[in-house]
């Protein structure tokens, strides 16, 4: 028999008491990982970076070309654009220009390409 605070229980309820403590403590450590996992979710979101690929004609190089940019974000808005690879050039990572092509409005003052496949009204 074991007493708590002057009052005896029985092994049944020492055991029942025991178990409710290690499920409040599981419960505890789920909520702290869960709480871990969505913190740095929302961190890669707010401040992370992604890196994208664009296909486009290029102007400089007068003919079309796969860019692959790295793009930084900050609470949750792009802030810039590096471009890390470039098919224009004999060694994709070696670009050799003045990099203008993360700019959206370098890139569209040209007519885009035409569509490939047909488009359903």
């Amino acid at each position: 028999m074991d007493t708590m605070d002057g009052i005896v229980i029985g092994e049944g309820a020492a055991f029942m008491q025991g178990l409710a403590d290690i499920f409040i403590v599981a419960q505890l450590v789920s909520l702290v990982l869960v709480t871990l996992l969505l913190c740095s979710a929302g961190h890669a979101y707010l401040f992370g970076t992604v890196q994208r690929r664009r296909c486009f004609r290029c102007p400089l190089m007068r003919r079309e070309v796969e860019v692959e940019f790295l793009e930084r974000w900050f609470l949750g808005v792009r802030r810039a654009a590096v471009p890390t690879r470039c098919s224009a050039f004999e060694v994709p990572t070696a670009i050799e220009c003045r990099r203008r092509c993360p700019d959206r409005s370098f890139r569209n003052q040209w007519a885009p390409a035409m569509n490939v496949a047909p488009t359903t009204p």
